[in-house]
């Protein structure tokens, strides 16, 4: 299933992406469609994210074989446990740079940190939490694994070499995750990389970004009720705080970076990797 990858027009998808994301943004003001309550920014996310992924069978036009090929690939080669453990240490190492963040912006000025978490936060209803669940846990790593690893990561490879192909990836993969999310997302994005490079099977990789997207809103929403009150912290909290967002970071850098270091492709192995691409 990899070598359709390589018919897509980089181009073509970014154009699609632009074009679909204006239609839904302009659709999305009609009055008669902006006073449907369901009609939320996880809706149209859906629905921008489905049509994207409805071209992406429409032009990949993979035949069933192939599909069960890589299926049989996914089965044989998955680790579940190397799935679950690199999903949960990358959101360890999320929430500890949260932690430290929250402790020096209190340090520098409480004041803006009372504005951040004091602000309202909205309680989605029922239907907009399904839409919610689907563009986050289902969508959104199928159609990034297939741009960032499976045409992006490749084209890049296979023009400058695979070492630059997963730093520039992961590079651009970090820059389309606002906020705080460029520094994790471009780890994410470098093992994201080593994970495909590994197993050349982008089911695996799409599994094992739904198990981080998965927990990550699993947090988020048990997490929520609390972000509604007026939270204060003291000086010795932000102290706690800092001393568990390192103690994450030394935790999860620790695991992250010896994957990293072990799977990241050696210069003399390029050339067997672009073969195996082929």
């Amino acid at each position: 299933m990899e070598k359709y990858f390589d018919k897509v027009s980089l181009f073509k998808i970014i154009i699609i992406f632009v074009v679909v994301a204006i239609i839904t943004a302009m659709t999305s003001e009609v009055e008669i469609l902006k006073n449907k309550s369901f009609l939320d920014e996880n809706f149209w996310m859906t629905v921008a994210n489905s049509t994207v992924l409805i071209y992406f069978i429409w032009i990949f036009k993979v035949k069933k074989d192939d599909y069960m090929d890589n299926f049989n690939s996914f089965k044989s080669k998955v680790k579940y446990k190397e799935v679950l453990t690199l999903s949960i240490l990358d959101l360890v190492m999320v929430f500890s740079i949260c932690a430290i963040a929250v402790s020096i912006i209190y340090k520098i000025n409480p004041k803006m940190l009372d504005s951040i978490l004091s602000e309202p936060v909205t309680n989605p209803s029922i239907i907009s939490s399904i839409f919610l669940c689907t563009f986050t846990v289902i969508l959104a790593p199928i159609i990034e694994e297939i741009v960032f690893r499976g045409i992006l990561l490749r084209r890049i490879s296979f023009k400058f070499g695979v070492r630059k192909g997963v730093i520039l990836s992961s590079i651009v993969f970090a820059v389309l995750h606002p906020g705080l999310g460029h520094i994790f997302s471009f780890i994410s994005g470098v093992v994201f990389s080593l994970i495909y490079l590994k197993y050349k099977n982008i089911l695996i990789n799409i599994i094992t970004h739904m198990c981080h997207n998965f927990v990550y809103l699993l947090i988020t929403v048990f997490s929520a009720p609390f972000t509604n009150k007026n939270v204060d912290i003291s000086n010795i909290e932000s102290n706690i705080y800092i001393f568990i967002g390192v103690l994450g970071l030394v935790f999860s850098f620790r695991y992250l970076f010896k994957y990293i270091k072990e799977n990241f492709p050696k210069k003399d192995s390029e050339k067997n990797i672009l073969k195996s691409y082929s």
